[in-house]
């Protein structure tokens, strides 16, 4: 038998670990030294206990804690601490050495598609709402979480049950000139896919909102920088009785409620803005609607353009309806439905308002139609306005229509059809007016010399041809006639128009029964006439 070196088993054999009598079975025993005293160690034929600090300490460049085990539905490693209270159950300290290395890693090749969470964190008691189930503290310039998705599935997926609170939550106080979120995809494909896609897909979630941004500094709300030739701003919606689009704009002062602004200098045909309905069924729809509450333009237009219009609408299909309507103006005082005005010193020829019926076989077409059922004036011109009709007369069949009117001067010649006199240089013009059908004449006419003139005498020159009717035959008034060479004192001498000519018939009152032509022997070479009078034209 061995002979104790010192007082005890132990201090004699300090390495000497026993179990005691019962030997290791299915029962945790203590491991014991010599003296029978248990160590916080226990061993038993199906697994190892420890009651204390299990510490290893590995100096050298291997794998310091190797599990290697067959088990498939239990734990490999399980840790019950029902008593830790502001501890930590799990603590990877001082790894200050890293450099390329990993603090955790879990890593799995199984090819199994079985449904299973390589971690899995649960806080199961809905009670612990001072729960965080994970917390990244990152103090250093670098990413804080990276997701490698290598396969064709979600890189995050949140299932949450929350219902007042949020299910993503930022909060990035410090930051300067980066940004809170950003979704960046350098994807070459040509498929429809969504980069960010946001869905409330529930129809009764009505007072759900489906992004809602708050900006409270002065600065943009939404920035949108389209670089690619696409839309950069698609809504496709579904609504019938709301608004696609509400912009409540209530603090507005000297800004703009909506604004669309471009500075290409391109001279390609675009519109900045485009309103369509396109539905040729959707007869009650309004493409643009304004209403203006306050007492201040609803519309203004600002244009630099100079040679092509501020407002045009292109060829428009109404037929029996009004390409502008201006309807229900019934509280004007003394306001005006419209205004046009103009302040151009420029002297060229233009057109203030402009209406012009193009199509000569629109002969029922009014270029201009006003109805007044006041008991002022349909039109009123003020200043220097006039009215003027074209050079070449519009005839109108309608007996009510006035189509032309004209003033000018004419040159009057006696004649006796064969020969004309000649005639003073000064005293030989009149005036016309000529209102529709109507000229009004009137003149002063003295002759410098017979020539060669004998026998009846008339007036040629008229500006206008009379009509071709008997109907039309029409009297003027001789003022004055001079210089003559009167047989009988008393004699009259007269003037009248003829048929489809553009001369006057002279004549003296002569006879009791009437009148006969006027003689050249009576006009005299000196003979002058002052006349007057209207007649109707073809």
């Amino acid at each position: 038998m061995a002979t104790l070196a010192g007082n005890t088993i132990a201090s004699t054999y300090p390495l000497l670990l026993k179990i005691d009598s019962s030997g290791i079975d299915g029962t945790l025993r203590a491991v014991q030294d010599g003296d029978a005293t248990d160590s916080a160690l226990k061993i038993s034929t199906g697994g190892i206990s420890v009651g204390g600090t299990v510490t290893v300490d590995q100096d050298n460049n291997v794998v310091s804690l190797n599990i290697d085990t067959e088990a498939t539905t239990a734990n490999v490693i399980e840790v019950a601490s029902a008593a830790t209270t502001t501890g930590t159950i799990l603590n990877i300290a001082n790894a200050d050495a890293l450099t390329t290395g990993t603090g955790i890693l879990v890593e799995s090749n199984s090819s199994s598609t079985g449904t299973r969470k390589l971690v899995n964190l649960i806080n199961d008691n809905t009670a612990a709402t001072g729960t965080t189930v994970l917390n990244i503290q990152q103090d250093a310039a670098a990413k804080s979480l990276i997701i490698d998705q290598n396969g064709n599935n979600s890189a995050i997926y949140i299932d949450s049950e929350n219902t007042t609170s949020y299910a993503v939550s930022a909060e990035v106080d410090a930051i300067t000139t980066g940004g809170v979120a950003s979704f960046y995809s350098n994807s070459s494909d040509t498929g429809t896919r969504n980069v960010v896609r946001i869905i409330n897909d529930h129809a009764s979630a009505t007072g759900a909102t489906a992004l809602s941004i708050q900006q409270d500094a002065a600065a943009i709300a939404l920035m949108i920088d389209q670089n690619g030739n696409g839309t950069a701003f698609s809504i496709d919606a579904e609504n019938t009785t709301n608004n696609v689009a509400l912009i409540q704009a209530d603090a507005l002062t000297t800004a703009h409620g909506f604004k669309v602004a471009s500075d290409s200098s391109s001279t390609g045909t675009r519109d900045v803005v485009r309103f369509v309905n396109d539905n040729t069924s959707a007869t009650a729809t309004t493409v643009l609607y304004i209403d203006q509450d306050a007492d201040h333009n609803a519309l203004t237009i600002d244009t630099e353009a100079t040679t092509t219009h501020a407002i045009n609408i292109d060829a428009p299909a109404t037929t029996t309806g009004k390409v502008i309507n201006i309807g229900d103006a019934n509280a004007l005082t003394t306001g005006a439905i419209a205004s046009f005005h103009s302040d151009s010193s420029n002297n060229d020829s233009r057109n203030l308002v402009y209406i012009a019926n193009h199509h000569a076989s629109a002969d029922n077409a009014v270029g201009l139609y006003i109805h007044q059922d006041g008991a002022d004036a349909s039109i009123e011109l003020a200043g220097n306005g006039s009215i003027k009709f074209p050079g070449t007369q519009g005839a109108s069949s309608d007996a009510n229509s006035l189509d032309d009117y004209e003033e000018g001067t004419w040159v009057g010649t006696f004649t006796d059809g064969s020969n004309d006199c000649t005639m003073h240089a000064t005293y030989r013009n009149g005036y016309y007016t000529k209102v529709g059908n109507i000229v009004h004449i009137s003149g002063y006419f003295q002759c410098a010399s017979l020539g060669s003139a004998s026998g009846n005498i008339h007036m040629k020159g008229l500006p206008f041809t009379n009509v071709n009717d008997t109907a039309g035959y029409a009297g003027m008034a001789v003022g004055q006639f001079g210089n003559g060479d009167m047989t009988t004192a008393g004699y009259s001498v007269l003037a009248r128009t003829g048929i489809n000519s553009t001369t006057l018939n002279l004549r003296r009152n002569d006879t009791t029964s009437g009148d006969t032509e006027l003689q050249a022997s009576e006009l005299t070479a000196s003979g002058e006439m002052i006349l007057a009078g209207s007649y109707r034209v073809a």
